[in-house]
């Protein structure tokens, strides 16, 4: 009788995923995640020296801010990219190892801050002596920013903000290389995701067009025609496709919206429409060939994208 709630939200959640889209099927190699558990804290032990120094030498509060941003940003640039290399095709494992990493980088952010502080004598080998000193930090101050030196439990919260965002960006971008991928698990190699050009129109509603398109109806889309050069709306047909046994494929439909700025410079927004919605290996072909037919013989790229427009009177 105790599982029966876990039962029904496990249950619940299988039955919303739609068979329709593509999921990534969750598994990953044993010699994959060793590989991980090794090269992780190796890395991130690197970008921690550099951040260490860096902030014992450059002690600017919004240096520090900034520098803090990126060493998260680089650790968690690392283990989205070491996942996908490993072939890890689990968005729980890569969510946990963010998590495991964003706890070493707090960690070696602080060790290697003491070992540059006390020029190079000081080592938290033991995570105890890393908690003794940092309360001892915390009772002297460690820097000052317009004459104040920031103790106790004002100096905490500005670390517990660090920490914060430490394990937000850490984790943020952790499943960043895998989420929206496409894994074919019989050749075991991921899918390599193609933009076909040129963008298509926009139409006011596009809500019959995508329920078609789950439905099937691939011949939909060609009905519609290229953009517009002055057009500020558009549809972006991206199809994902295994390059070796070529018989997986998935849609996705994006909507891309142009803007100027004052100088006429032209910006491009892109909203996902629809995303990784299965399509057959013919389907993806004839839309390859269709597209193809669509495109001037020689084009320096869609006007949707352009870089420069014309100043609008």
């Amino acid at each position: 009788m105790r599982c029966q709630p876990f039962i029904f939200l496990v249950s619940s959640a299988l039955m919303s995923i739609d068979p329709r889209y593509y999921t990534l099927s969750g598994k990953f190699s044993f010699t994959g995640f060793l590989g991980l558990l090794l090269a992780i804290p190796i890395g991130t032990a690197l970008f921690g020296l550099a951040y260490g120094y860096a902030s014992v030498y450059w002690p600017f509060s919004w240096f520090n801010v900034i520098s803090c941003v990126i060493y998260a940003g680089a650790c968690g640039f690392l283990v989205s990219v070491a996942g996908y290399t490993a072939h890890v095709r689990s968005m729980a494992l890569m969510r946990w190892l963010g998590s495991l990493t964003g706890l070493f980088a707090w960690y070696f952010g602080w060790a290697f801050w003491f070992y540059a502080w006390s020029d190079e004598q000081l080592f938290p080998w033991d995570p105890r002596d890393l908690a003794s000193w940092i309360y001892d930090l915390a009772e002297t101050g460690s820097w000052t920013a317009l004459w104040v030196t920031p103790k106790g439990i004002a100096l905490y919260l500005v670390w517990i903000i660090e920490a914060g965002i430490i394990f937000i960006v850490v984790n943020f971008l952790s499943t960043a290389s895998i989420s929206g991928s496409v894994y074919c698990e019989s050749c075991r190699n991921w899918a390599e995701p193609d933009t076909l050009e040129p963008p298509l129109e926009a139409l006011a509603d596009e809500d019959p067009l995508l329920k078609a398109l789950e439905d099937g109806r691939m011949d939909l889309l060609e009905h519609l025609r290229p953009a517009a050069p002055e057009a500020t709306l558009a549809l972006q047909i991206q199809i994902d496709s295994c390059r070796m046994c070529k018989q997986v494929h998935s849609l996705s439909l994006f909507e891309l919206r142009r803007s100027f700025d004052p100088n006429g410079e032209a910006s491009v927004e892109k909203a996902e429409l629809l995303s990784l919605l299965k399509i057959k290996t013919e389907d993806a072909q004839h839309l390859r060939e269709f597209m193809k037919s669509l495109a001037p013989p020689e084009s320096n790229g869609p006007a949707i994208v352009s870089a420069k427009a014309e100043q609008s009177t």
